[in-house]
């Protein structure tokens, strides 16, 4: 894999190498001149290396684009971006934003996953799901870990609230969305389920510092979509600055991972009859930077079967999807559902979506 000799680059490289090889290999060790980071070794006389695996070798900015496992052009922006900042104290940043980067104004903020219309869960930051208890957080949860992964990302799902095997089984209905699959279609199902999710075996007691063991664990496995169901359940403590601290930490390990989607789950307090049934983002439980440090805030009201004007303002819809919080685009909106009770699936159309269909292309006969 070569990269282009560009002078000002080969040069700028030259003169920052002990940066350059400090950041490729943060552990490696130095002795009689050559650098070894098995099993790569550089001369750093010369600065040319070789893999004594691979018998690859070359020049630093080939090294560079070896390592990084990057194509070319890739490879020549990362090695830029990293230049510009190379003497620079840690913490510290310079930016070159190419001009292409205004023409679509959704990229300013990141890749993002189209969930519904208008409403997307964006890479590199929080989005907050709300709602009573009952209201279907975690099967909207997991139904959108199955549109996730229609599009090429694996899922992690943390829940101290239900047990592993029960968010199996929910996912794989709705994976399934039928009554009785076929033994094909079943074999599909586990097949799907099993090579993209990925279920954590911890219930109780899950501190802070677990969570986050779990969701670094669940990132070098391939996953790109954490779900935390819920931050109500993680011991924090009963203090809300330890609350508002692990909302912090929620926040900065989703700007770490800048290709990573954080779902994070949360409950609503008790309602307000003064109200009427409305709520807000400031109606969610526990400290109010649970939904401060968060990207996006999405509340999840159902229909009171009780009360004749949601009944009348719902019509024949059963949840609404409410965008309170929009970091993004500024943008608010909301989504009014059905939910299929034999499915567990929220859709806006009349039918239900079938998941594994589109996945695999199959429309099978089914069992009678």
């Amino acid at each position: 894999m070569e990269l282009p000799p560009v002078p000002e680059i080969l040069v700028r490289l030259q003169e920052n190498s002990e940066a350059v090889l400090r950041h490729l290999f943060p552990h490696a060790i130095i002795e009689d001149d050559t650098l070894y980071a098995d099993p790569i070794q550089v001369n750093l006389f010369n600065l040319r290396w070789q893999d004594t695996q691979t018998r690859a070798a070359g020049e630093l900015h080939q090294l560079w684009a070896y390592v990084k496992n990057q194509d070319v052009p890739t490879a020549k922006a990362d090695i830029e971006t990293f230049l510009l900042s190379a003497d620079l104290p840690e913490g510290m940043v310079r930016f070159d934003v190419p001009a292409e980067i205004l023409s679509d104004p959704s990229t300013l903020y990141g890749e993002r996953m189209p969930i519904w219309d208008d409403i997307n869960l964006y890479a590199g930051t929080t989005t907050l799901l709300a709602g009573y208890n009952g209201s279907g957080k975690s099967t909207l949860a997991t139904q959108i870990a199955l549109m996730c992964i229609q599009d090429g990302l694996k899922a992690f799902i943390l829940s101290p609230e239900m047990p592993p095997t029960v968010t199996h089984q929910i996912i794989a209905r709705q994976s399934n969305s039928v009554s009785n699959p076929m033994p094909a279609e079943w074999d599909r199902m586990n097949q799907h389920i099993r090579d993209n999710v990925i279920f954590s075996t911890e219930e109780d007691r899950i501190t802070p510092q677990l969570a986050l063991q779990q969701f670094d664990g669940a990132y070098a496995a391939g996953c790109r979509l954490i779900i935390l169901d819920s931050i109500t359940c993680i011991r924090t403590g009963h203090e809300l600055y330890q609350q508002a601290d692990f909302a912090d930490d929620l926040r900065a390990w989703s700007r770490s991972h800048p290709d990573c989607y954080l779902l994070v789950l949360a409950h609503m307090r008790k309602p307000a009859a003064h109200k009427g049934g409305r709520i807000t983002r400031y109606d969610i439980r526990g400290a109010g930077e649970i939904s401060d440090l968060a990207g996006h805030v999405w509340l999840l009201k159902r229909k009171d079967p009780f009360s004749q004007k949601e009944l009348t303002a719902y019509g024949d819809y059963d949840a609404r999807l409410i965008v309170d919080k929009n970091r993004a685009t500024g943008k608010l909106t909301s989504k009014m559902l059905r939910f299929s009770p034999v499915q567990k699936l929220y859709h806006p159309t009349k039918q239900p979506p079938r998941y594994l269909d589109d996945v695999h292309g199959a429309n099978v006969e089914r069992i009678r």
